[in-house]
Protein backbone atom coordinates (compact mmCIF):
# COMPACT_ATOMS: atom_id res chain seq x y z
CA UNK A 1 0.00 0.00 0.00
CA UNK A 2 2.78 2.39 0.68
CA UNK A 3 4.19 1.72 -3.17
CA UNK A 4 0.69 2.47 -4.14
CA UNK A 5 0.60 5.62 -2.66
CA UNK A 6 3.43 6.71 -3.55
CA UNK A 7 2.96 5.94 -7.28
CA UNK A 8 -0.53 7.86 -6.69
CA UNK A 9 1.14 10.94 -5.16
CA UNK A 10 3.81 11.06 -8.23
CA UNK A 11 0.97 10.62 -10.85
CA UNK A 12 -0.82 13.72 -9.40
CA UNK A 13 2.74 15.67 -9.27
CA UNK A 14 3.06 15.07 -12.98
CA UNK A 15 -0.27 16.09 -13.96
CA UNK A 16 -0.33 18.83 -11.50
CA UNK A 17 0.53 22.25 -12.08
CA UNK A 18 4.58 22.30 -11.59
CA UNK A 19 6.69 23.47 -13.96
CA UNK A 20 7.48 20.12 -16.24
CA UNK A 21 11.60 20.26 -15.56
CA UNK A 22 11.63 20.37 -11.93
CA UNK A 23 8.52 17.74 -11.92
CA UNK A 24 10.55 15.33 -13.95
CA UNK A 25 13.86 16.29 -11.80
CA UNK A 26 11.68 15.25 -8.79
CA UNK A 27 10.65 12.06 -10.58
CA UNK A 28 14.05 11.70 -11.44
CA UNK A 29 15.05 11.51 -7.96
CA UNK A 30 12.51 9.33 -6.28
CA UNK A 31 12.71 6.41 -8.90
CA UNK A 32 16.57 6.04 -7.71
CA UNK A 33 15.32 6.40 -3.86
CA UNK A 34 12.92 3.68 -5.05
CA UNK A 35 15.93 1.33 -6.35
CA UNK A 36 13.95 1.17 -9.67
CA UNK A 37 10.31 0.78 -8.88
CA UNK A 38 8.93 -0.01 -12.14
CA UNK A 39 5.87 2.64 -12.19
CA UNK A 40 7.70 5.68 -10.99
CA UNK A 41 10.71 4.91 -13.39
CA UNK A 42 7.92 5.04 -16.30
CA UNK A 43 6.87 8.33 -14.41
CA UNK A 44 9.98 9.99 -14.87
CA UNK A 45 10.35 8.60 -18.65
CA UNK A 46 6.76 10.31 -19.29
CA UNK A 47 7.88 13.73 -17.40
CA UNK A 48 10.93 14.09 -18.75
CA UNK A 49 9.39 13.34 -22.31
CA UNK A 50 6.60 16.17 -21.96
CA UNK A 51 9.76 18.41 -20.85
CA UNK A 52 11.19 17.76 -24.31
CA UNK A 53 14.14 16.01 -23.12
CA UNK A 54 14.28 13.27 -25.23
CA UNK A 55 17.68 11.87 -23.95
CA UNK A 56 16.55 11.75 -20.26
CA UNK A 57 13.29 10.24 -21.18
CA UNK A 58 14.74 7.35 -23.22
CA UNK A 59 17.18 6.86 -20.52
CA UNK A 60 14.42 5.74 -18.06
CA UNK A 61 12.13 4.30 -20.64
CA UNK A 62 15.59 2.06 -21.42
CA UNK A 63 15.52 0.69 -17.69
CA UNK A 64 12.46 -0.50 -18.15
CA UNK A 65 12.66 -2.09 -21.65
CA UNK A 66 15.96 -3.67 -19.98
CA UNK A 67 14.09 -5.39 -17.10
CA UNK A 68 12.12 -8.17 -17.77
CA UNK A 69 10.60 -8.61 -14.45
CA UNK A 70 8.50 -5.41 -15.91
CA UNK A 71 5.02 -5.95 -16.06
CA UNK A 72 3.88 -5.77 -20.12
CA UNK A 73 2.31 -2.88 -20.42
CA UNK A 74 4.66 -0.81 -18.99
CA UNK A 75 7.32 -2.11 -20.79
CA UNK A 76 4.90 -1.71 -24.14
CA UNK A 77 4.69 1.82 -23.04
CA UNK A 78 8.31 2.45 -22.28
CA UNK A 79 9.07 0.67 -26.18
CA UNK A 80 6.92 3.23 -27.64
CA UNK A 81 9.11 5.87 -26.02
CA UNK A 82 11.98 4.23 -27.55
CA UNK A 83 10.73 4.05 -30.95
CA UNK A 84 9.22 7.39 -30.90
CA UNK A 85 12.03 9.53 -29.80
CA UNK A 86 15.59 9.68 -31.86
CA UNK A 87 18.28 8.05 -30.53
CA UNK A 88 20.74 10.29 -28.96
CA UNK A 89 24.64 10.22 -27.65
CA UNK A 90 23.04 11.32 -24.11
CA UNK A 91 20.14 8.44 -24.05
CA UNK A 92 22.32 6.72 -21.52
CA UNK A 93 23.35 9.52 -19.28
CA UNK A 94 21.30 10.22 -16.13
CA UNK A 95 19.53 13.98 -16.05
CA UNK A 96 21.57 17.05 -14.89
CA UNK A 97 21.46 17.98 -10.85
CA UNK A 98 20.75 21.55 -11.69
CA UNK A 99 17.96 22.85 -14.44
CA UNK A 100 18.65 23.94 -17.58
CA UNK A 101 17.00 27.58 -18.80
CA UNK A 102 13.91 27.44 -20.47
CA UNK A 103 12.92 30.16 -23.16
CA UNK A 104 9.89 31.88 -24.12
CA UNK A 105 8.73 33.93 -27.42
CA UNK A 106 10.79 36.88 -27.90
CA UNK A 107 8.82 40.30 -28.67
CA UNK A 108 10.01 42.15 -31.38
CA UNK A 109 8.81 45.65 -31.16
CA UNK A 110 10.17 46.17 -34.80
CA UNK A 111 8.20 43.43 -36.89
CA UNK A 112 4.09 44.50 -36.97
CA UNK A 113 2.04 41.47 -35.92
CA UNK A 114 -1.67 41.40 -37.51
CA UNK A 115 -4.66 40.25 -35.40
CA UNK A 116 -3.94 36.50 -33.82
CA UNK A 117 -0.80 36.37 -35.99
CA UNK A 118 2.30 33.87 -35.03
CA UNK A 119 4.35 36.71 -33.58
CA UNK A 120 2.66 38.02 -30.15
CA UNK A 121 0.71 41.38 -30.60
CA UNK A 122 2.01 44.07 -27.97
CA UNK A 123 -1.46 44.78 -26.48
CA UNK A 124 -4.44 42.46 -26.18
CA UNK A 125 -6.74 42.28 -29.63
CA UNK A 126 -9.95 41.48 -29.70
CA UNK A 127 -12.20 39.00 -32.50
CA UNK A 128 -12.35 39.96 -35.46
CA UNK A 129 -16.33 39.90 -36.73
CA UNK A 130 -16.39 39.89 -40.25
CA UNK A 131 -20.30 39.74 -40.62
CA UNK A 132 -22.94 38.97 -38.29
CA UNK A 133 -25.91 37.22 -39.89
CA UNK A 134 -28.91 37.54 -37.90
CA UNK A 135 -30.71 34.40 -36.61
CA UNK A 136 -33.63 33.11 -37.97
CA UNK A 137 -37.11 33.18 -35.26
CA UNK A 138 -37.19 29.43 -34.51
CA UNK A 139 -34.11 28.11 -35.77
CA UNK A 140 -33.00 25.42 -33.79
CA UNK A 141 -29.69 25.06 -32.03
CA UNK A 142 -26.94 23.23 -33.12
CA UNK A 143 -26.46 19.97 -31.30
CA UNK A 144 -22.96 19.56 -30.09
CA UNK A 145 -20.89 16.65 -32.61
CA UNK A 146 -19.98 13.94 -30.93
CA UNK A 147 -15.84 14.41 -29.13
CA UNK A 148 -13.30 12.68 -31.27
CA UNK A 149 -10.42 11.08 -30.32
CA UNK A 150 -7.60 13.43 -31.52
CA UNK A 151 -4.71 11.41 -31.84
CA UNK A 152 -7.09 8.60 -34.09
CA UNK A 153 -8.81 11.35 -36.12
CA UNK A 154 -10.26 10.63 -39.59
CA UNK A 155 -10.09 13.19 -42.62
CA UNK A 156 -12.86 15.00 -43.53
CA UNK A 157 -15.08 13.68 -45.62
CA UNK A 158 -13.87 13.72 -48.98
CA UNK A 159 -10.07 14.49 -48.42
CA UNK A 160 -7.31 12.13 -48.97
CA UNK A 161 -3.71 11.71 -47.43
CA UNK A 162 -2.89 11.51 -51.16
CA UNK A 163 -3.97 14.99 -51.67
CA UNK A 164 -1.08 16.31 -49.29
CA UNK A 165 2.36 14.69 -49.47
CA UNK A 166 4.51 14.42 -46.72
CA UNK A 167 6.58 17.50 -45.67
CA UNK A 168 4.40 19.90 -48.30
CA UNK A 169 2.70 23.07 -47.07
CA UNK A 170 -0.53 23.75 -47.65
CA UNK A 171 -1.92 25.62 -50.18
CA UNK A 172 -5.97 25.43 -49.69
CA UNK A 173 -8.24 24.48 -47.24
CA UNK A 174 -8.36 20.58 -48.03
CA UNK A 175 -4.67 20.56 -48.09
CA UNK A 176 -4.94 22.58 -44.62
CA UNK A 177 -7.12 20.22 -43.07
CA UNK A 178 -4.81 17.12 -44.45
CA UNK A 179 -2.26 18.93 -42.82
CA UNK A 180 -3.68 19.73 -39.44
CA UNK A 181 -5.48 16.38 -38.77
CA UNK A 182 -2.25 14.70 -38.96
CA UNK A 183 -0.20 17.34 -36.78
CA UNK A 184 -3.22 16.83 -34.49
CA UNK A 185 -2.47 13.18 -34.48
CA UNK A 186 0.81 13.47 -33.17
CA UNK A 187 0.55 15.28 -30.11
CA UNK A 188 -2.46 13.38 -29.30
CA UNK A 189 -0.29 10.09 -28.80
CA UNK A 190 2.55 12.31 -27.43
CA UNK A 191 -0.30 13.24 -24.87
CA UNK A 192 -0.72 9.70 -24.36
CA UNK A 193 3.04 9.20 -24.19
CA UNK A 194 3.32 12.23 -21.99
CA UNK A 195 0.25 12.25 -19.49
CA UNK A 196 -1.52 8.83 -20.13
CA UNK A 197 -4.21 11.33 -21.30
CA UNK A 198 -6.68 10.38 -24.21
CA UNK A 199 -7.29 14.26 -25.40
CA UNK A 200 -10.89 14.10 -27.77
CA UNK A 201 -12.00 17.35 -29.61
CA UNK A 202 -13.59 19.04 -26.76
CA UNK A 203 -13.49 21.85 -24.14
CA UNK A 204 -11.24 19.42 -21.42
CA UNK A 205 -8.27 18.76 -24.54
CA UNK A 206 -8.00 22.68 -24.69
CA UNK A 207 -7.81 22.88 -21.59
CA UNK A 208 -4.85 20.22 -21.07
CA UNK A 209 -3.45 21.88 -23.66
CA UNK A 210 -3.00 25.16 -21.99
CA UNK A 211 -1.92 23.71 -19.13
CA UNK A 212 0.85 21.78 -20.49
CA UNK A 213 2.44 24.97 -22.05
CA UNK A 214 2.28 26.73 -18.86
CA UNK A 215 3.93 24.31 -17.31
CA UNK A 216 6.51 23.36 -20.09
CA UNK A 217 7.44 27.01 -21.29
CA UNK A 218 8.62 29.34 -18.61
CA UNK A 219 10.43 32.58 -17.87
CA UNK A 220 14.02 31.79 -19.10
CA UNK A 221 17.02 32.33 -21.51
CA UNK A 222 16.62 32.36 -25.49
CA UNK A 223 18.64 30.42 -27.50
CA UNK A 224 18.48 28.84 -30.94
CA UNK A 225 17.26 25.36 -30.07
CA UNK A 226 14.48 25.98 -27.43
CA UNK A 227 13.20 29.06 -29.09
CA UNK A 228 13.07 26.18 -32.50
CA UNK A 229 11.88 23.76 -30.33
CA UNK A 230 8.81 26.17 -28.84
CA UNK A 231 7.88 27.26 -32.07
CA UNK A 232 7.28 23.51 -33.47
CA UNK A 233 5.24 22.89 -30.43
CA UNK A 234 3.34 26.33 -30.43
CA UNK A 235 1.96 25.61 -33.82
CA UNK A 236 1.63 21.69 -33.36
CA UNK A 237 -0.93 23.13 -30.88
CA UNK A 238 -2.21 25.68 -32.73
CA UNK A 239 -3.32 22.47 -35.34
CA UNK A 240 -5.08 20.99 -32.52
CA UNK A 241 -6.89 24.05 -31.90
CA UNK A 242 -7.75 24.81 -35.68
CA UNK A 243 -9.25 20.91 -35.86
CA UNK A 244 -11.28 21.20 -32.90
CA UNK A 245 -12.75 24.57 -34.26
CA UNK A 246 -13.39 22.95 -37.53
CA UNK A 247 -14.91 19.50 -35.84
CA UNK A 248 -17.35 21.05 -33.43
CA UNK A 249 -17.90 24.76 -34.48
CA UNK A 250 -18.09 24.38 -38.37
CA UNK A 251 -14.81 26.78 -38.64
CA UNK A 252 -13.10 26.34 -42.66
CA UNK A 253 -10.26 27.53 -43.45
CA UNK A 254 -9.91 31.24 -45.45
CA UNK A 255 -6.19 32.72 -45.87
CA UNK A 256 -3.02 30.47 -46.12
CA UNK A 257 -1.24 33.29 -48.36
CA UNK A 258 1.38 33.75 -45.62
CA UNK A 259 4.41 31.66 -45.02
CA UNK A 260 4.11 31.81 -41.44
CA UNK A 261 1.41 29.83 -40.12
CA UNK A 262 0.65 31.48 -37.37
CA UNK A 263 -1.11 34.13 -40.00
CA UNK A 264 -3.68 31.70 -41.43
CA UNK A 265 -7.17 32.23 -40.55
CA UNK A 266 -10.06 30.48 -40.46
CA UNK A 267 -13.93 31.84 -40.44
CA UNK A 268 -16.05 30.54 -37.54
CA UNK A 269 -19.92 30.63 -38.86
CA UNK A 270 -21.68 33.03 -38.59
CA UNK A 271 -18.54 34.94 -39.71
CA UNK A 272 -15.85 35.51 -37.13
CA UNK A 273 -12.43 35.45 -38.27
CA UNK A 274 -10.35 33.75 -36.11
CA UNK A 275 -5.94 32.79 -36.50
CA UNK A 276 -6.12 29.42 -34.43
CA UNK A 277 -2.46 29.04 -34.77
CA UNK A 278 -1.74 32.41 -33.89
CA UNK A 279 -4.39 32.32 -31.22
CA UNK A 280 -1.93 29.76 -29.57
CA UNK A 281 1.08 32.22 -30.11
CA UNK A 282 -0.49 35.13 -28.35
CA UNK A 283 -2.00 33.05 -25.29
CA UNK A 284 1.56 32.27 -25.11
CA UNK A 285 2.88 35.59 -25.13
CA UNK A 286 0.36 37.50 -23.79
CA UNK A 287 -0.25 35.26 -20.61
CA UNK A 288 -2.93 36.70 -18.58
CA UNK A 289 -3.02 39.70 -19.92
CA UNK A 290 -5.62 37.88 -22.14
CA UNK A 291 -8.52 35.39 -21.65
CA UNK A 292 -7.09 32.05 -22.58
CA UNK A 293 -7.79 29.61 -24.64
CA UNK A 294 -10.60 27.74 -22.93
CA UNK A 295 -12.69 31.18 -22.81
CA UNK A 296 -11.77 31.57 -26.53
CA UNK A 297 -12.76 28.48 -27.39
CA UNK A 298 -16.78 28.84 -25.31
CA UNK A 299 -17.06 32.08 -26.74
CA UNK A 300 -16.74 30.99 -30.26
CA UNK A 301 -18.72 27.75 -29.63
CA UNK A 302 -21.43 30.16 -28.20
CA UNK A 303 -21.51 32.49 -31.06
CA UNK A 304 -21.74 29.75 -33.69
CA UNK A 305 -24.78 27.77 -31.80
Amino acid sequence: MPMVDEVRKQTDLLRGDHHLRAVAQSLSAVAEQSGGLPDIVMLAARAWLAAGEHGHARHFARQIVENASVPDDVRIAALEIMETTPATQESMLPPPIHPSPVIVVAAHADRAAPRGASLPPMVPMPLVIVEEAPRQPGAALQVAPRAEIIETLALAPGLSEDMLPAGAVPRNEQQARVAMTRLARHLGRDYRLWYGTTLKTDVVAVDAMQRHLRRRFADGVLDDKRSRQLEVELTRHGAVLSEILARTVGAQWVDLSSEQPGHWSMIVPPGTRVWPIGRVYRFFGQGHREADLVAFYTELQAGAR
